[in-house]
């Protein structure tokens, strides 16, 4: 228990009131949670000096506020063990691409986050497409679609990584994926209609 970064009953508090949306809970959660985030960054980014571990806990933090009422575990172990695994993923696409994924500030649509190049599943989509339009489709989704399909095809996520991420199976992360592509197909079918009736 010495290495968990939080004292055992008020972090298993702060968690479960973090958990049921408290705001106040969950930012003094992510500030208790920072400098040993910002350790296990230190770690995990050794090797890659030329990068800004500080960038990995920004992101990680980001993915924690957004999906904390998803995390399913009950102890701070779990916990800690599921930031790790953010944590290392940020540090991934970091090292991938050269920069983290974009922040996402409070209230900005996922527009803003998508980077210019897309060179994945969702690329037989965005042929079809330009990458504005399909960066636009996927602003109009819901929140849980955007999510998977973003770790998924912009930060390289395998489906088990984003099961760990956002709290469900794999076999229920490939099928909210698969789903998320549907609708996304389905809406730019949509807003290809539209623009045909006003034409």
């Amino acid at each position: 228990m010495s290495e968990l970064p939080l004292d055992p009953t008020p972090g298993l508090q702060l968690l479960q009131n973090a958990r049921n949306g408290d705001r106040a809970a969950l930012n003094e959660l992510l500030e208790v949670l920072r400098p040993w985030m910002k350790r296990v960054a230190d770690q995990v980014m050794a090797p890659r000096a030329e990068f800004d571990s500080s960038d990995v806990v920004q992101d990680a933090q980001l993915l924690i506020a957004r999906n904390i009422e998803k995390f399913e575990g009950t102890g701070l172990a779990q916990l800690c063990g599921w930031v790790r695994t953010i944590l290392r993923n940020q540090a991934t696409t970091l090292v991938r691409h050269g920069r983290p994924a974009e922040r996402l500030p409070d209230g900005s649509s996922a527009d803003q986050r998508l980077p210019a190049a897309i060179e994945t599943p969702i690329a037989e989509i965005i042929g079809k497409e330009t990458r504005q339009e399909v960066r636009q489709a996927i602003s109009r989704l819901a929140q849980e679609d955007q999510d998977v399909i973003l770790l998924s095809d912009f930060e390289d996520m395998a489906h088990q990584e984003i099961a760990k991420v956002l709290g469900f199976s794999t076999v229920a992360a490939r099928k909210r994926y698969q789903r998320a592509l549907q609708r996304l197909e389905r809406e730019l079918e949509h807003s290809r209609d539209e623009s045909g009736g006003q034409s």
